[in-house]
């Protein structure tokens, strides 16, 4: 299901839930004693505001907030809106769980999904997809910012090597480019909509065009014939995959245009919180998690038409974060390849 025509009567229901939304986090949310975020899901009933909370979360705040979502629910049918408590910590960096996938040693040409990291760094990361960088004229491929630009600082021109750097088998295989800065705050400081992010991208040279595949959408043969066509928003239900350093993993957008903090600084001196207001969740349809931490620039993947929906760049033990690609490539001023 992709995004319908703003004329369309689901279209203004979809963006009449936008707006409840962004009224609705302005209202509870209180970085300084919970981390919450709101977003839009989907259930047998139609949409819905889901909210989360820290597991830490005062019980008094659960409470306004049961009471608040109740009075809501009656008031907006068939919207709806109901709370959902969940833990948004993030694991802890560095903490790689599971074990690297066979395709993912050494590569060439490189593929979509393939691990990478900056050199003699031990955070690594997913190539998202091959693009074109719109104002260099460069040919090379994004993946997240806090990858290519480990600690959140400027690592432009490093060399990017895949695999991992650590791996004895890693190669050379580009340049990180500009470095495209996060907007963070202090933990306890209220955002304001200047505070927002956007997106968690950025752009790497290839070190010879001979790295990007005849095909730069498919993905590496050993899953089979997947690929991606174009460029599409998320809608809360949809079927995705994604294929990054932990290899394919299949499952189901849970909310969009969720407003939350998803992103601690851990190597900082006061880590830093960083808040986006459009990006989707995504929750496994299986045992398996969706992502695991190395997944970061992964592209997501709708089942349907295999229209790339968005980038992932942090996850929790349930979900997965992504923000949208098309506001990623636009940030980044790059196009697909």
């Amino acid at each position: 299901m992709s995004r319908p025509n703003e004329n369309h009567p689901a279209a203004r229901q979809l963006q009449n839930a936008e707006a409840l939304a962004t009224r609705l986090f302005e209202d509870i949310v209180e970085p300084g004693r919970f981390t919450a975020s709101v977003g839009i899901g989907k259930d047998q009933f139609g949409l819905y505001i889901g909210i989360r909370c820290a597991p830490d979360t005062p019980s008094d705040v659960l409470e306004g907030l049961s009471r608040r979502s109740n009075d809501l629910r009656t008031k907006i049918q068939p919207i709806g809106c109901v709370p959902v408590f969940a833990n948004l910590v993030p694991p802890r960096a560095g903490m790689l769980t599971g074990t690297l996938p066979a395709e993912q040693l050494r590569m060439k040409p490189l593929h979509c999904g393939a691990e990478i990291s900056i050199l003699n760094t031990k955070s690594p990361g997913s190539l998202g997809c091959f693009v074109t960088h719109q104002q260099s004229k460069h040919d090379g491929f994004v993946s997240c910012s806090h990858v290519l630009h480990p600690a959140m600082l400027d690592h432009e021109g490093r060399s990017v090597t895949q695999p991992v750097s650590s791996n004895p088998v890693a190669r050379v295989v580009g340049a990180a480019g500009r470095h495209i800065a996060l907007k963070g705050l202090p933990r306890g400081q209220r955002p304001t909509p200047a505070d927002m992010n956007v997106a968690d991208i950025g752009f790497a040279r290839v070190s010879d065009n001979s790295e990007i595949p005849s095909h730069p959408r498919r993905y590496d043969s050993s899953h089979g014939a997947l690929d991606f066509t174009g460029v599409d928003d998320a809608a809360p239900g949809e079927e995705v995959f994604k294929v990054g350093r932990s290899g394919l993993s299949w499952g189901a957008v849970d909310q969009v245009f969720v407003h939350t903090p998803v992103g601690v600084d851990p190597h900082g001196p006061n880590p830093l919180l960083y808040w986006f207001n459009t990006v989707f969740t995504i929750r496994s349809s299986d045992q398996r998690p969706f992502s695991q931490q190395g997944d970061s620039g992964a592209i997501v993947v709708r089942k349907s038409d295999h229209n790339a929906l968005g980038m992932i760049f942090a996850v929790t033990p349930t979900l997965a974060y992504a923000f949208p690609l098309e506001a990623g490539l636009t940030e980044a001023d790059c196009r697909l390849l």
